[in-house]
């Protein structure tokens, strides 16, 4: 037997099969690599969305706190409606 020989063919064996195992991890990773993208992309969406819902909230809010802030500043401004008459 050429012992040479044997461990030649051996040796592409292994690279055979570290090149398929290589190329299936990196295929997978590709996978999960996109995967996390499309989860970024959707928690930012998901994150604008309660951005402008809040914004719009905090300006209501401020509507009516400015509302009742000049109804205060009228009331004060002329007093009690009996004194008016």
């Amino acid at each position: 037997m050429n012992w040479a020989l044997i461990s030649q063919i051996g040796s592409i064996i292994v690279a055979v099969v570290a090149s398929v195992v290589t190329f299936l991890n990196n295929r997978s990773n590709n996978k999960t690599v996109k995967e996390l993208e499309l989860t970024k992309q959707k928690f930012a969406q998901e994150n604008e969305k309660l951005k402008r819902n809040q914004a719009m909230q905090d300006f209501k809010n401020n509507l009516i706190s400015n509302f009742l802030g000049d109804l205060a500043s009228c009331l004060n401004q002329f007093g009690d409606i009996n004194n008016l008459r």
